[in-house]
């Protein structure tokens, strides 16, 4: 069990809901674009791994490669990963989305962080919690390390100031509203 908390509470990130907003504001005009590959190019890797180890852990220790099985079919039903591969398909594809329908996505985006944080506090309400210490040692992983591993990686590559902004505070932003609705939904934690 702590092995799974501790992959998830690594790998996983709002990047969405709290790392576009945020860069949007810390850079207008600037940043949008590369938050959004970054958000989308983590959600890849991140949402996948996650859904997979929520997965197998609600398995309860079948054979390996049944389970693989049984994890593979239904990560091709899940609607975070088909959302992912269908927007990463329509990416690849260069098709161009109808004006009256971006701007309707746009207006919905700007309304994240809003929402985001108003669902944090609905969700926060009402629950007891406990191991805190324990909370805050996962948490700083996710706060220190990932944004260590990027600032390292960055730098190796050559990426210029304003990329390296973007990838490391995409990679340090908070677990919030996704993490807790996929541990409700798999009774996790």
């Amino acid at each position: 069990n702590l092995f799974y908390l501790l992959v998830l509470t690594t790998v996983f990130g709002s990047t969405a809901f709290y790392g576009i907003p945020f860069l949007m504001f810390a850079f207008p005009g600037m940043a949008e674009n590369l938050a959004t590959l970054a958000a989308a190019s983590i959600s890849i890797v991140s949402v996948s791994i996650s859904i997979a180890f929520l997965e197998f852990h609600r398995l309860e220790a079948p054979s390996w490669r049944k389970g693989v099985r049984i994890v593979a079919k239904r990560l091709s039903k899940s609607p975070l990963i088909l959302s992912i591969l269908i927007g990463l398909s329509i990416s690849l594809a260069n098709m161009g989305i109808p004006y009256p329908l971006s701007t309707m996505l746009h207006m919905l985006g700007n309304t994240t962080a809003t929402v985001a944080i108003f669902l944090l506090g609905v969700l926060f309400y009402g629950r007891s919690y406990r191991r805190l210490m324990e909370s805050l040692g996962l948490s700083l992983l996710r706060i220190i390390l990932l944004p260590a591993i990027s600032l390292l990686i960055s730098l190796l590559i050559g990426l210029s100031p304003l990329d390296r902004t973007v990838l490391i505070i995409m990679h340090s932003v908070p677990l919030a509203v996704s993490m807790m609705i996929l541990s409700d939904r798999y009774d996790f934690y």
